[in-house]
């Protein structure tokens, strides 16, 4: 039923209907004051059973338990703007609901917490059915395991909702804020809208993309950011790497987004293995950072980060367009546990099979001569003409360069220096 603890004693309100919502959300003609309104549902029970009189108010099945299909339903029926809490007091404190079909979409804005007590399992809710699909705008979820689905975790088609959040969030949240765990189409998918942020989730075992922009896969990054969709189909970071200081031997995290991300908030997640066809999985937060204005960013990974998560991902999350995929992880080509092996700051893949700079699945970029065993060291010198010629420095100045750094003083996995 209505939780006693959010009651809120206010004159009436009007649903989207035109419709007065009175005692218990029934409709009402009346025009005195002092109704009484449920702000919210407190779902008692694991039970997937319907309620028994959607629009009545009262959050109960036939046997009078509240279960997360019914609060769905009388939050549909109660048709509010404003949002509808919908929090959680399962028998023994925790326990894993299994719907037997499809949830119903939540068409207006609800607040769903379960404290992190709560799972949502989907092996028994049939084909294509995800977890859950948010339609209300400013909706958000936190605290909850969400496993099993054979679409996506939650599916959003509405704007300026929050599925997660940050441990330096308002109000904030332990990470994990919520877990996907195995559902076949990503965990969450961002269908329709714009400024939705996703953040401070764990996110394993998913269909790819994790974070989906489209509800249709992963989307590469095009030039300039010019493109327009859901969450503005925001270009993710690029070049994401941890490497270590060879000095006080910290670990670091960087990366590279466009200038015009410059301010915004770049979130950093690690894993301890990576699959290229799963792409990013999220299973550390390692931080996060502003880019400078150029859009280069780097972050110095916490010691409570486990030292086997060395394979790293990261989303930025912009004001105009909320956040953006997770970015491409630097794989493990020759099964050392490393994505980079010499510590030359450039991934192994990169070395062994060129750069995709944009993630669409063609080399945009060769490194003639790396090797993921021998650092290495790319330049790119840009000249200018002057009223002599040319400013380019002669070849064998560029070959005395090339020489010197050969015969530095650095120990190679493959044996020799330079």
């Amino acid at each position: 039923g209505a939780n006693p603890d959010l009651i809120l004693y206010d004159p009436l309100a009007i649903n989207d209907n035109g419709d007065i919502v009175g005692v218990a959300g029934q409709i009402s003609t009346q025009q005195e004051v002092g109704f009484l309104l449920p702000a919210g549902y407190v779902v008692d029970s694991i039970l997937d059973d319907a309620d028994k009189t959607p629009g009545d108010g009262n959050c109960a099945t036939a046997a009078g338990a509240c279960t997360l299909r019914a609060a769905i339903q009388e939050v549909d029926a109660a048709k509010l703007s404003a949002t509808t809490q919908i929090s959680f007091a399962l028998p023994g404190g925790n326990g894993t609901i299994k719907p037997t079909s499809a949830l119903p979409a939540v068409q207006y804005p609800v607040a769903i917490d379960g404290l992190g007590k709560v799972a949502l399992l989907g092996t028994n809710a049939g084909g294509n059915a995800n977890g859950l699909i948010l339609q209300g705008d400013e909706s958000s979820v936190r605290g909850m395991d969400i496993e099993g689905f054979q679409a996506a975790g939650i599916r959003i088609e509405g704007s300026k909702m929050d599925i997660g959040a940050l441990p330096t969030s308002t109000p904030s949240c332990t990470y994990p804020c919520n877990t996907f765990k195995g559902n076949a189409k990503g965990a969450v998918a961002v269908f329709t809208g714009t400024q939705n942020d996703v953040d401070g989730n764990r996110m394993q075992n998913n269909g790819p993309a994790a974070i989906d922009l489209g509800a249709d896969g992963r989307t590469a990054n095009d030039a300039k950011d010019a493109d327009a969709g859901p969450n503005g189909l925001h270009n993710v970071p690029i070049g994401v790497l941890g490497t270590v200081n060879p000095v006080d031997h910290q670990r670091i995290v960087s990366g590279v987004d466009p200038a015009s991300d410059s301010g915004e908030r770049i979130d950093v997640y690690a894993q301890s293995s990576a699959d290229a066809a799963k792409g990013a999985e999220p299973a550390d937060y390692v931080g996060s950072v502003t880019p400078g204005y150029m859009g280069g960013w780097k972050l110095d990974v916490p010691a409570s980060i486990p030292a086997a998560d060395r394979f790293f991902s990261a989303t930025v999350s912009t004001a105009a367009d909320g956040t953006s995929e997770l970015s491409p992880v630097c794989t493990d080509p020759d099964g050392d546990g490393n994505p980079d092996s010499d510590g030359d700051g450039l991934c192994d893949t990169w070395e062994t099979t060129g750069i995709d700079a944009d993630d669409n699945g063609t080399i945009d970029l060769t490194l003639p001569g790396a090797s993921p065993k021998h650092k290495d060291i790319f330049l790119e010198m840009d000249t200018m003409q002057n009223g002599r010629g040319s400013d380019a420095p002669s070849d064998g100045a560029i070959q005395d360069v090339v020489d010197a750094f050969a015969a530095a003083p650095v120990q190679n996995g493959e044996g020799g220096t330079g």
